[in-house]
């Protein structure tokens, strides 16, 4: 984020900050400059920034708004405001402009235009984003449903992009800590989430709990209703097929057919290996032959993390074997590249 030069300052006498002299103008603007670097990545200081400004306020929010996680304590308040009333006239390209003079509303709005990757971490940030989605798509008054029109198709993240932030891939990421409770996740919850604009064109990221039976029957359910809309999805901490932890019925979600059509516009499919205790190799490959077998989706990557290494062996000769063996059962060399797989060991 470019740093912004300052305004013109004026000075109030404060407690003992009235004894200190005056500083010149160069040193203000440096000690402001570093202060706006450290809030790129102090979210707290970066809210305290902005409410001190409007001009900081724009300024900041970009940043401040680009990542954010939603969890219990802190979803209900992060979608606060939206459900306000409208000013008049607020119906057309709300995005646009500043946030002065807004109302909650479209301030609020604004602030969701400019998330690119949304952590949701328990069953609690769900609800709220069902309920915020419901607010989004299903207004009550015409004078709502008109202001509100213009975010691409009513989805509630990633439809219509901020300019500041429209450069970064957007990316749902589903918390370990959800995923250990898919398995209670209500009927009603479902059905809302299928009725109601969620996310718009993303990556989907799963980050699996560690050391958890899992049942990838679970994700299906919470994942159809952002089918249509899933560009590339990326597993992470898979550490391979134990018991009835394997991942066909997971892709088999994922290249469901409705109607006679298939229902996946994946794009690509990356897989993380992580901890892996053995035949780390053995396991990408089955996955990999796994998602060749489909025949639908193409580009896909296993990536396997923490690779204990043996001597003599390079991340590049290890990638090239794989790619090899990958080959021999389709009795052609060539057919990795050519269906787009690749394989990397870090």
């Amino acid at each position: 984020m470019p740093l912004p030069r300052t305004r013109a300052i004026t000075r109030e006498s404060h407690g003992l900050l009235a004894g200190l002299p005056s500083l010149p103008a160069e040193l203000i603007q440096m000690i402001f400059d570093y202060v706006l670097l450290f809030s790129q990545t102090d979210k707290s200081l970066a809210f305290r920034l902005m409410c001190t400004s409007k001009y900081l306020a724009n300024t900041i929010s970009p940043a401040l708004y680009r990542h954010v996680s939603l969890n219990a304590k802190n979803a209900s308040k992060f979608f606060y405001g939206l459900d306000g009333p409208l000013k008049r006239g607020e119906n057309r390209r709300w995005w646009s402009g500043n946030l002065e003079g807004k109302s909650s509303a479209v301030r609020r709005a604004m602030w969701l235009s400019m998330v690119r990757r949304v952590e949701i971490q328990d069953l609690r940030a769900v609800k709220a984003c069902v309920d915020a989605s419901a607010i989004i798509c299903k207004h009550n008054r015409e004078s709502r449903r008109k202001a509100l029109q213009s975010h691409r198709e009513g989805y509630l993240f990633f439809g219509d992009c901020h300019p500041a932030n429209e450069d970064e891939e957007a990316v749902l990421l589903l918390g370990s800590s959800l995923c250990k409770r898919l398995g209670s996740l209500s009927l009603t919850h479902i059905e809302q989430l299928a009725l109601t604009g969620f996310v718009h064109e993303h990556t989907l990221c799963i980050n699996l709990p560690p050391n958890y039976k899992y049942s990838p029957e679970y994700f299906r359910h919470l994942l159809r209703p952002v089918d249509r809309f899933r560009k590339s999805f990326v597993l992470l901490n898979y550490t391979g097929p134990e018991g009835a932890c394997t991942l066909d019925p997971l892709i088999e979600g994922m290249l469901e057919r409705v109607n006679g059509t298939a229902a996946c516009y994946i794009r690509s499919f990356k897989l993380v290996l992580r901890r892996l205790q053995q035949d780390p190799e053995g396991i990408a490959l089955g996955v990999a032959y796994s998602l060749a077998k489909c025949r639908i989706l193409r580009r896909f990557a296993v990536l396997i993390e923490n690779y204990t290494f043996k001597e003599g062996e390079t991340s590049s000769s290890i990638e090239e074997r794989m790619m090899t063996h990958f080959d021999n059962p389709w009795g052609t060399k060539g057919v990795a590249r050519d269906l787009g797989t690749t394989f990397k060991v870090s």
